[in-house]
């Protein structure tokens, strides 16, 4: 009997063992898939972080870009500012000196007229002293 309950002890505590090799896989396949999950984790934290920088950069390019839109759009005012100054500078330089040609063609007309009738009225007195 002794020698059986060696076996039965034997039996046992193999199978003791082999339940401890089964639960001390089973911790290292658990441990491993929360070691695999915490890989993913970390490679998927550092792709967000990436594109977060990529993102940042994207934005402080993008705001650059309208700063620089703003200012030419400024810079676009002042210059269409000073157009349309020089264009009502043009407008009345080109108006008084419409108004001096215009003044100038009434002073010849005016003058052609009074030459015309100096003329016409020498004539009819010449035309008097003849009849006359």
């Amino acid at each position: 009997t002794s020698l059986g309950q060696c076996e039965t002890a034997r039996t046992e505590i193999a199978n003791q063992i082999e339940q401890l090799l089964q639960a001390e896989r089973d911790r290292q396949r658990a441990t491993n898939t929360v070691l695999i999950e915490k890989m993913e984790n970390d490679v998927a934290r550092r792709q967000i972080k990436t594109a977060l920088k990529e993102l940042e950069n994207m934005t402080s390019l993008k705001l650059t870009n309208l700063d620089v839109l703003a200012r030419v759009y400024k810079e676009s005012l002042v210059a269409l500012d000073g157009m349309e100054k020089t264009s009502q500078v043009a407008i009345d330089t080109t108006s008084d000196i419409w108004a001096r040609h215009k003044a100038h063609i009434d002073h010849i007309r005016q003058e052609q007229y009074r030459i015309f009738s100096e003329n016409c009225r020498k004539h009819i007195e010449r035309m008097k002293e003849c009849i006359g």
